[in-house]
């Protein structure tokens, strides 16, 4: 035994913990690292083991620490190892018994490894609530290796006066909070260097990673039991609910801490303590985990009463395969983090694997854009949450962390009674899919939200009948004052919506006529929002096909010699012509009449409309003026925010609500799980008096990246970068309003706030950007997603533009190809701006919608110009057909068309391309040829600049088609056949 052990060497002493030898050199160099760090501080240290040697088994551990002043002397027992730490915990268990049976109670362990995994690190939790439910002496703590050694180092390089070696104890007090190395690693922090910012910067980006590694393992684990369960023949919806209960029952027997009974040793103790007579009943034989759920879990008050149980199936596995495949997955994680979200990971595993018609992925949203989308809303302690369509309840969750996260903000209450009434009254959802909500029930209830106030209910009708009776009495009507949600973004049949709700207003036996008043009073906002067409319009396109259908009968009539159907088919004919020109007038005058186009609209519009209702129109009234009202912040379709249909859904967002912030997130955010590469924005929006004009700029932000996706785990945030911008931003704003005393910032305020939240985002490039305009009050259906404005801020910097209809004319129609069973069809290459030929082919279309290409035309293709999709039609296309999604274009006089394709896809105009462009998956487009004509370019150069590109692109077009020769000659030749003739 040593007191002072010496260092192995001085290339031990600059090496980490986790390099060093077991035997001969990890005890000996923390042992010195501890006496370095404390003996100033009066402490000694004592190593059980020698300079050449680790401890024995014989000894009591492997380093000791006695501190504290004379009356209080304490003892910090240490245990290291190198070796995987499950095998370790008996050992270390057995240690402190033995020091606490002989040497006294004043003690605690602290164990190192590698690191801990969580079997380790629940082993170690489970230990602790034991040894406090029978009072006995004695806590253990781990810590990685490598963190311990940084905090030595930082704990020695102190002067002797600052964090004295009592500060032990603090640790210990917190053990509770030991979930995984992350966790023990910033409590340590905390107790011991509070001001240490590096390393908690540190620790947070360590433990971010770490949960993205560990999520991502546990969904393979899912898949892996799921490709299990098939084998044994449990598939589709019913191995679905199985995972979603298993888990559950994994969440909820980790709550229990040491009384778990999904390990091994617990659910083979439960096996046995099962009452004889329910062990005989076939259901149970052999069937443990179902006993376990109906019995034990299901029958739990508070899961009762949530109505978790409502949705439970049967779980027809053999006791061996719970044992062998279920639980050994449950043991490798630590499910009482709550950070851990193992309801979602089965989601997202479910919905990697999911076919095309497969629901889950709609129900999913990723969690960087629910984080963003809470941040954004900047909820408070105080504030009533709903997501009226909450899914797997992931907004809620993260709403409920916030709101605990700012507890202590509250006045007039102790903090135990805020967080109770946090969790169990402040947050609302419903879902639409009753075993959906069932599932968001879960997910709270394992989060710790006291009672759950999740409905399956529609999210559209909340406003009109009592859903949440007795927390909420009646409807939600100027109730909630904040809404964080991702509506489908889907369609969704808002005539259907309507009935619904006039039944429910009518009563169920009320008359037909008083159900359809009841339906268009309540629904009379909604159809606001959406798509609208004229019915002039409708009736003159009638009309117009029937003066075609009737002139075509009068001339094959006349021709057969019919004269008297003819002239009734004549006198049709005059009818529906004057219906016709009736209808164009009308038009032309302005008499027209919108009517909803069809039953269907985007699930974000209809939202919208339906929750104005439910938003307090003064949230707080000690803000400034346009901060004051209830705050919707949701996910949307951004065919809401820049398509032509959904223009009437702008100016009633204009009209109801103060528009705040966009956030545009990037094509993949919800690919991998939902299966669609729609495009969507984050918008958020403060309900105000109808009609009042906004006077505040709004803050439009890109992320280009919302982390990890597909095979790259560590990709960055960009929308956490967006969001400490955003709160810079607003915070600056309602200062400088509080400090002017004005109920709008001026200009000059506006300006410093947004140079101060440009900070932020200094040094990360194009990956996140923003800015804030002002919006134009007579403009109140203006586009409102970020490339719009984006665009309206290229266009604003360069020194001069034209249009594009300055430089070429629109082929109206082409020439319209004779009638043929299969056509040549032109299309233009992404990649290398050149039109080529498709083998022949048959076609669908019509052919009045096909249209003839001729040499020296240029080709625009109207849904993919944005991906480069623009080229010059050669005498190799002349004569070739093209649909109605390209646009031809044929340019003026003096205009190289080379050089107009070159230009059209600089990086500079497409740009200014993807602001004009609607649509919101892959296929977004120009809406009509007006639209590309309208397109703002860059002036044309003169002659000689213009020959300069041209020249370059024909030459590169020309080595291109040579290679493509030269690559077929080689094929053709390698087969002896005959060589072709030379390209041109």
């Amino acid at each position: 035994m040593s007191a002072t052990a010496k260092p192995a060497g001085a290339a031990g002493a600059t090496r980490a913990y986790s390099s060093l030898n077991a035997r001969n050199e990890l005890e000996q160099r923390v042992s010195e690292d501890l006496r370095r760090a404390l003996a100033p501080r009066g402490a000694s240290v004592t190593h059980y083991g020698t300079a050449a040697s680790h401890a024995p088994a014989s000894a009591p551990c492997d380093i000791s620490v006695e501190y504290g002043t004379a009356s209080t002397r304490r003892h910090l027992m240490v245990e290291v190892a190198q070796r995987p730490d499950a095998s370790e915990f008996e050992s270390i268990v057995s240690h402190l018994d033995a020091w606490v049976d002989t040497r006294g109670s004043r003690v605690n362990l602290l164990y190192s490894g590698r690191s801990t995994s969580a079997r380790m690190a629940r082993l170690i939790r489970n230990e602790n609530e034991r040894r406090a439910s029978l009072k006995r002496a004695g806590r253990i703590v781990f810590i990685k290796l490598d963190d311990l050694q940084a905090y030595l180092a930082r704990w020695a390089a102190l002067p002797a006066a600052e964090v004295p070696a009592t500060a032990i104890d603090a640790i210990f007090k917190r053990s509770d909070a030991f979930r995984d190395d992350s966790a023990t690693a910033e409590v340590i922090r905390a107790a011991l260097f509070p001001t240490w910012t590096e390393k908690a910067e540190s620790l947070q980006k360590e433990a971010a990673q770490r949960l993205v590694l560990e999520q991502e393992r546990l969904k393979k684990d899912i898949q892996s039991l799921e490709n299990k369960l098939r084998e044994r023949g449990v598939t589709g919806a019913r191995s679905h609910k199985y995972l979603i209960y298993l888990f559950f029952m994994a969440l909820f027997e980790d709550k229990r801490g040491m009384r778990t009974r999904a390990t091994p040793a617990g659910f083979v103790t439960y096996k046995e303590g099962i009452p004889a007579a329910d062990s005989l009943e076939p259901e149970f034989a052999n069937h443990t985990v179902h006993h376990l759920m109906v019995k034990e879990i299901l029958a739990h008050a508070d899961v009762r009463a949530a109505g978790i149980h409502t949705q439970y199936e049967r779980i027809e596995l053999a006791d061996e395969f719970v044992l062998r495949q279920v639980i050994p997955v449950f043991e490798k994680y630590s499910f009482s983090d709550a950070s851990i979200d193992a309801i979602g990971a089965v989601f997202e595993a479910l919905a990697r694997r999911a076919e095309k018609d497969n629901r889950i992925g709609q129900f999913f949203t990723p969690e960087t854009a629910v984080a963003a989308t809470c941040r954004l809303a900047g909820i408070r302690p105080t504030d009533l949450v709903l997501d009226p369509a909450c899914g797997t309840a992931r907004f809620l969750i993260r709403a409920m962390a916030m709101m605990l996260a700012r507890a202590s903000e509250v006045t007039g209450a102790t903090l135990a009674t805020t967080n109770a009434r946090i969790r169990e009254r402040q947050l609302l959802g419903t879902d639409i899919d009753p075993w959906v909500s069932i599932i968001g029930k879960m997910n709270m209830y394992i989060h710790g939200d006291g009672k759950s106030n999740i409905r399956h209910a529609n999210g559209l009708t909340l406003a009109a009948r009592p859903i949440f009776a007795p927390q909420v009495a009646g409807p939600l009507v100027e109730t909630i004052d904040v809404v964080a949600t991702n509506p489908p973004l889907g369609d969704i049949d808002f005539a259907a919506v309507a009935e619904e709700v006039g039944n429910l207003i009518a009563g169920p036996d009320a008359p037909p006529e008083a159900v359809t008043a009841a339906a268009r009073q309540w629904s009379s906002e909604a159809f606001d929002v959406v798509p609208h067409a004229l019915r002039e319009e409708g009736e003159r396109d009638v009309a117009r096909a029937k003066v075609e259908e009737y002139a075509i009968k009068v001339a094959t009539l006349k021709a057969a010699g019919e004269e008297g159907k003819a002239a009734r088919a004549r006198q049709r004919l005059v009818e529906w012509q004057a219906k016709a020109d009736a209808a164009t007038s009308a038009i032309a005058a302005g008499r027209v009449t919108p009517v909803p186009a069809g039953r269907t609209a985007k699930g974000g519009a209809l939202f919208i409309s339906a929750l104005v209702r439910v938003l307090k129109m003064s949230r707080d009234a000690g803000m400034p003026a346009e901060w004051q009202g209830g705050v919707l912040a949701l996910v949307i379709d951004e065919a809401v925010l820049n398509t032509r249909e959904y223009a009437a859904a702008r100016g009633f967002i204009r009209r109801n609500f103060y528009l705040k912030a966009v956030v545009s997130l990037p094509r993949d955010a919800f690919e991998e799980m939902a299966r669609t590469t729609a495009k969507t924005s984050i918008l958020v929006l403060v309900r105000k008096e109808p009609g009042v004009v906004q006077r505040e700029p709004v803050f439009f932000g890109q992320a280009l990246r919302t982390g990890p996706s597909g095979g790259d785990l560590l990709r960055p945030n960009d929308l956490d970068v967006l969001c400490d911008a955003y709160d810079v931003w607003r915070n600056a704003i309602l200062t400088a309003c509080r400090a002017d005393g004005t109920p709008v910032p001026t200009p000059d305020r506006i300006a410093e706030a947004t140079e101060t939240a440009q900070a932020v985002l200094a040094g990360l490039g194009d990956e996140a950007s923003f800015g804030t305009w002002e919006l134009d009050p007579e403009r109140p259906q203006e586009r409102l997603d970020v490339a719009h404005w984006r665009m309206k801020a290229v266009v604003s910097e360069l020194p001069a533009t034209i249009p594009l209809s300055d430089l070429a004319d629109l082929v109206p129609t082409g020439r319209t190809p004779g009638q043929a069973d299969f056509y040549s069809f032109a299309f233009v290459s992404w990649g290398s701006a050149l039109v080529g030929l498709k083998p022949l082919t048959a076609t669908r279309y019509a052919t009045e919608e096909l249209q003839q290409v001729e040499e020296g035309d240029v080709l625009v293709s109207g849904i993919d110009l944005i991906n480069g999709a623009v080229g010059v039609v050669g005498s190799d296309c002349e004569g070739a057909v093209v649909s109605k999604e390209y646009y031809i274009l044929r340019t003026k006089p003096g205009v190289d068309p080379h050089w107009l394709v070159a230009m059209l896809r600089t990086p500079l105009v497409r740009r200014i391309i993807e602001g004009m462009v609607t649509g919101t998956s892959k296929r977004t487009r120009f809406e009509s040829g007006d639209t590309l004509l309208a397109l703002q370019v860059p002036p044309m150069p003169p002659p000689d600049v213009q020959k300069a590109s041209g020249d370059l692109l024909r030459e590169a077009h020309k080595h291109q088609r040579l290679v493509t020769f030269e690559v077929t000659e080689a094929s053709r030749l390698a087969l002896g056949e005959e060589p072709a003739p030379d390209a041109d």
